[in-house]
């Protein structure tokens, strides 16, 4: 497959929220239902965002696109102040 046609078909949208295309969440931090689930996140029990310097949705996207992209299993994205 051609490199634009995998860069076009390799994103489906957000399935939370129905969109077509990844919206950009700026968001720093998350909320949970309960303050259990909060602790099991910290915790690595559960999985799902904490804090946007760990990781947010727009992120994951972003690496799942490249990993598709580079034919790899994962990618790994990080801002240029946590590599430095």
């Amino acid at each position: 497959m051609k490199f634009k046609t995998q860069l076009l078909h390799s994103s489906s949208g957000d399935p939370q929220t129905g969109a077509l295309t990844t919206p950009i969440y700026q968001s720093s931090t998350f909320t949970y239902g309960t303050a259990a689930e909060g602790k099991a996140r910290f915790a690595g029990e559960h999985s799902g965002f904490i804090y946007s310097r760990m990781a947010n949705p727009t992120v994951q996207a972003l690496e799942q696109q490249l990993a598709v992209l580079e034919g790899a299993d994962d990618a790994l994205v990080v801002a240029s102040g946590m590599a430095a």
